[in-house]
């Protein structure tokens, strides 16, 4: 494929490639996946703005695949935080960025709809960075049920009975439940104001989960 000639391959994985750009020597992670969720994911990338998301470098259309070009971020899954050394501070921290992180999605106007580990990295100074973004949806978008796709062990309860209802505080509790799962016993590191903060992302009816995230952000920062 012409297209992948400007890039030289440095590592294979399981779901995406590691290549160098050939024009400006940086890293780029190249991802193949079906039209459909790469359509979303374009989409939606060219239109967020910020740097706690991948960067759109370039897309092209394989068959019935899609090739996605994406800046490269140095960084681990939120699965490895559980190795790492972590003081009262640095937690705080990370339960800081990730909600900063996720609220720059929403304030632009879409839901992620599969907040989970695997789909959030820290760098080495602790900043959150989303990714994958195949089954994002504009928050007016008209939901039907049976529609929400993301993973199980994360899933908000409304997406089992009327994920016709799903809004932004259904990312809250996926976002809870996935920090509770990589932070493990470390969670007792948080603020008394951070607990409370997961405590009400993880609440199992909607209405007892946040309006937005502003106002916690401004207690948690203070």
């Amino acid at each position: 494929m012409k297209w992948l000639s400007q890039y030289s391959l440095l590592n294979k994985g399981i779901k995406q490639d590691l290549y160098k750009s050939n024009r400006t020597g940086h890293k780029v992670l190249m991802k193949k996946t079906k039209i459909q969720s790469g359509v979303i994911e374009v989409g939606t990338l060219q239109r967020l703005k910020g740097n706690s998301f991948p960067k759109l470098l370039d897309f092209c259309v394989n068959g019935e695949e899609m090739h996605i070009a994406l800046q490269f971020i140095d960084g681990k899954t939120f699965n490895e935080l559980k190795s790492e050394d972590m003081c009262p501070f640095t937690v705080n921290l990370v339960f800081l960025n990730a909600l900063s992180t996720l609220d720059e999605i929403h304030m632009q106007g879409y839901i992620h709809c599969d907040i989970k580990p695997e789909n959030m990295i820290f760098d080495s100074q602790f900043r959150v960075y989303i990714i994958d973004f195949g089954t994002a949806q504009p928050l007016d978008y008209q939901r039907v049920r049976d529609e929400w796709r993301g993973s199980a062990l994360y899933m908000p309860p409304e997406a089992l009975y009327t994920p016709e209802s799903i809004d932004y505080r259904s990312d809250y509790y996926s976002l809870g439940k996935s920090l509770e799962h990589s932070l493990g016993d470390r969670i007792e590191f948080l603020s008394y104001s951070g607990i409370e903060c997961l405590k009400s992302l993880c609440a199992i009816i909607p209405n007892d989960r946040p309006s937005n995230l502003l106002d916690m952000l401004k207690t948690l920062k203070y």
